[in-house]
């Protein structure tokens, strides 16, 4: 059944998103209430598309990582082999505390996967790059031709910011969002150009964004 945008209807809607929330989009469509909620249903439905192709690039990426840090140290357990800072050694213990409490043996794989996406950004920064980044990280995008540390944390730092306003439920009003998946791409074809072709290939953000 279609749903009645009508004004009770919008009022409710506007209620449940939350004034502050919906001002953003009413802004936008010069306090058009009724433009505002399509405009707030198109936002969702781009942030859906871009998040399935956030979704691999972000696994793609910590799996890499892994890869590339198990095989120099000889062991899944290769944060325990570098003097890691503070925070990321705190994300780490919580994550294993996390899958203790949740009744699971706190293997390497699972800690890798509870690991956030912000974690994984860190170790490109300037902080790994004596560390990490020269002796093992730049192996993990074989196909960036001259692999740059600080180009390559400058994308995922976007990337990551805009990960985190979709899943936050944030609106995307203000970015180029075209920009931002030829980023998301081309960074997952650093790493993998199967992968890469297999997610431009069947991923819908572009038919969406052209509607």
């Amino acid at each position: 059944m279609p749903f009645v945008y009508s004004k009770d209807a919008i009022s409710t809607l506007r209620s449940m998103i939350s004034r502050d929330r919906f001002s953003t989009y009413a802004s936008h469509c010069n306090g058009d209430m009724c433009q505002a909620i399509l405009l707030y249903e198109r936002n969702t439905r781009l942030s859906q598309c871009l998040y399935g192709v956030l979704q691999p690039l972000e696994i793609a990426y910590r799996n890499a990582i892994h890869r590339t840090l198990t095989s120099a140290v000889g062991s899944a357990d290769w944060f325990n082999s570098f003097n890691l800072k503070t925070p990321e050694m705190e994300s780490i213990e919580a994550a294993r505390n996390n899958i203790i409490r949740w009744n699971h043996t706190p293997k390497a794989g699972r800690i890798v996967a509870e690991l956030t996406f912000g974690f994984w950004t860190r170790l490109v920064s300037k902080d790994y790059e004596k560390i990490l980044w020269v002796p093992h990280l730049y192996k993990v995008f074989p196909n960036l031709p001259k692999p740059d540390r600080n180009a390559v944390s400058l994308r995922l730092t976007s990337i990551k910011t805009l990960r985190n306003r979709i899943a936050h439920h944030e609106h995307l009003l203000s970015r180029n969002l075209p920009s931002d998946y030829n980023d998301i791409i081309e960074t997952l074809a650093w790493i993998c150009p199967t992968t890469a072709a297999w997610i431009q290939a069947t991923n819908t953000f572009n038919q969406e964004y052209g509607k």
